[in-house]
C-alpha cells in the first residue's frame, strides 16, 4: 500500500475509534421494535412550546446533549395506559446524563388530568409535561395515540412509531443505545485498527 493512502486509512481509522472501531447496523429496529420507522436521514424538529409539572415552558432544543424518547399520550388512550409501565421502566433503566423520556400529555385537563393518570399507572420515574393546546403533537405530524419519537443527541428525529410498543424489552433498549454517542452494544464487531498490522508495516 502506497504511504499517502495507508496514511489516510490510519486517520480514518483512529479518527473513528482510536485503535478500534465499533460497526454498526444500518437498521437497528429488530424484533420487538421492527416497525419502528427509521428515517434515511435525521430530520429536523419543530420547536414548538409545551410546559413542566410546575407550569414552566420549555421546548425540546432545551434538552439538546441526550438522546430522547419524546413519548406523546392522553389519560383517555387505553393503548397509552398499558404502554406507559414499560416507558417507566425504560427511564429507570436508562435515564441519565445520555438518555431521557420526555413524555408530553396532550389532555384538556392539563397538568391535574396528567398528574392523576401518572399516579395510577404508578409511573413515578417520569417527568410530567404538557401540550394541553396538542400544538407540538399536531406540528410532529401526529395521527393519533400513542405517538414515539426518537430524537438523537443533537436534536434531529432519527425515526418514530405510531401504537404502543414494550419499551423496556431488549430489542428497544438495544435501538435506543445504538445512538449513544461512543457507545459499544453486546454483539458489535470490533475490527481492530492498529498501524502496526497494516499492510506494509509489518516486522
Amino acid at each position: 500500500m502506497r504511504p499517502i493512502y495507508r496514511l489516510i486509512l490510519v486517520a480514518a481509522l483512529y479518527g473513528m475509534g482510536w485503535g478500534s472501531v465499533h460497526a454498526r447496523d444500518a437498521n437497528p429496529a429488530k424484533g420487538d421494535v421492527a416497525h419502528f420507522q427509521i428515517h434515511s436521514q435525521p430530520v429536523e424538529i419543530p420547536q414548538k412550546k409545551f410546559v413542566d409539572k410546575d407550569g414552566k415552558e420549555l421546548i425540546l432544543a432545551d434538552f439538546k446533549g441526550k438522546v430522547l424518547l419524546l413519548n406523546f399520550w392522553a389519560s383517555w388512550c387505553s393503548p397509552c395506559r398499558a404502554e406507559m409501565p414499560s416507558i417507566n421502566d425504560l427511564q429507570a433503566e436508562l435515564g441519565g446524563d445520555q438518555f431521557e423520556v420526555v413524555a408530553i400529555s396532550v389532555d384538556n385537563g392539563g397538568i391535574p388530568q396528567a398528574q392523576k393518570f401518572l399516579d395510577e399507572t404508578n409511573s413515578d420515574k417520569l417527568k410530567l409535561y404538557s401540550d394541553r393546546s396538542s400544538k407540538f403533537f399536531r406540528a410532529m405530524g401526529g395521527r393519533g395515540l400513542p405517538l414515539t419519537v426518537l430524537v438523537t443527541a443533537d436534536g434531529l428525529e432519527a425515526g418514530r412509531v405510531f401504537g404502543p410498543v414494550e419499551w423496556n424489552s431488549d430489542d428497544a433498549i438495544n435501538l435506543i443505545r445504538h445512538y449513544f454517542p461512543d457507545e459499544v452494544l453486546p454483539g458489535d464487531p470490533v475490527i481492530q485498527t492498529n498501524a502496526a498490522h497494516l499492510p506494509g508495516n509489518e516486522g
